[in-house]
């Protein structure tokens, strides 16, 4: 969910497979069909527009949808395959969007090891960057980003210590890790 500047709450739902978006406006609310999904993420722009990014099954590309005047904009994010049940999107200052989700690497002998991806798109295309790859990823983790635009992401490694937060951020095309 999130407000917007009027304090009006739009919504990201999701109904037997399907991404549907509602905003509530002085009638009541008004829905809208994005697509197909099991999971999904919602923020709104500087101009209160919605965007939505959504798999369509675990596996597969993810998919970034924006609501404009011609209607919802989506398109695929290559490289993109979601392999949990979490995504965080966040808009920077300049209504780019960046997101947070679960995935798979090829780790030695094609073994398939878990890792946390970043993707992001200021203009030029998409841009993608694994965060960690580690097995013992929980499903805990979130995105935030600063006044400059440069992400910070929370997980948790079970292995290591299920109680405990790792703390990343992002800095010039650095990786800074807290622990």
């Amino acid at each position: 969910m999130a407000l917007d500047s009027n304090d009006k709450p739009h919504v990201l739902l999701i109904f037997s497979s399907a991404i549907r978006y509602a905003s509530k406006n002085f009638t009541g609310w008004e829905t809208q069909e994005v697509g197909d999904g099991t999971v999904g993420s919602l923020a709104l722009d500087s101009n209160d527009n919605p965007h939505i990014v959504h798999n369509q099954r675990i596996g597969e590309l993810l998919k970034y949808a924006s609501l404009t005047p011609s209607g919802w904009q989506t398109q695929s994010i290559p490289g993109s395959h979601n392999s949990n049940n979490q995504l965080f999107l966040e808009l920077d200052s300049n209504d780019n969007p960046h997101i947070l989700y679960g995935s798979k690497i090829l780790g030695p002998e094609d073994t398939e090891i878990p890792a946390i991806k970043y993707a992001y798109n200021k203009g030029s295309g998409w841009n993608i960057t694994t965060v960690i790859s580690h097995e013992g990823i929980g499903e805990t983790r979130n995105l935030a980003l600063d006044s400059k635009g440069h992400p910070h992401f929370m997980y948790v490694l079970t292995s290591i210590n299920p109680d405990s937060v790792s703390y990343t951020h992002l800095r010039a095309h650095e990786t800074v890790l807290d622990l």
